[in-house]
């Protein structure tokens, strides 16, 4: 049984195979090797060891090539993913490193925010005190890796003035932290 991104490999090598059909370079490149199959074939004659080798040879040039194509293109497929997931455009055109959404920050923002009051508005005891500092550290973190890279700049004081303006409700300043565009 195929899994399925092999299935998806497969779809797309016959698409991806249709589309060289119509590269020129490809299409001179495929009409040199078949001209080049059909001299050795005249130079072998009809002799059928010569034959039989010119063949195999032949189809193992060709499971070669197109296994070579495949992992290829399984490779590329891959390293797309990779890239545009790390690499993926924000709201106002900038590059940057983050795969969660505006609705993932916010949370994070909330959950930031309680620990702040946690930390200032209450007495707790030094264990507590020093596991919510690693929590808040935690926080930060995960916030900082995902805002703008413009943001991170000189230890992150902007991003991190964004993130303290409480005045802001938690979506905004996800959406400022992030650099995505204000709807409506």
């Amino acid at each position: 049984m195929e899994s399925g991104t092999e299935e998806i490999f497969k779809g797309r090598i016959e698409e991806l195979d249709s589309m060289m059909r119509c590269d020129e370079e490809y299409v001179h490149q495929s009409e040199r090797y078949h001209h080049c199959l059909e001299k050795m074939k005249e130079l072998i004659g009809n002799d059928p060891d010569s034959q039989g080798v010119l063949y195999g040879l032949d189809e193992v040039v060709g499971e070669y090539s197109s296994r070579y194509g495949e992992v290829m293109y399984q490779y590329a497929f891959h390293d797309g993913m990779k890239v545009g997931l790390e690499h993926r455009e924000y709201g106002n055109g900038q590059p940057g490193l983050s795969v969660m959404t505006k609705e993932d920050m916010a949370d994070m923002i909330r959950a930031y925010d309680i620990l702040c009051l946690l930390m200032v508005g209450t007495v707790v005891a030094p264990g507590m005190a020093k596991g919510l500092a690693e929590a808040l550290n935690t926080f930060h973190a995960v916030i900082e890796r995902n805002m703008l890279p413009s943001l991170k700049q000189e230890g992150c004081a902007e991003g991190y003035a964004i993130l303290d303006d409480d005045k802001r409700g938690p979506e905004e300043r996800a959406r400022l932290l992030m650099g995505i565009k204000e709807e409506g």
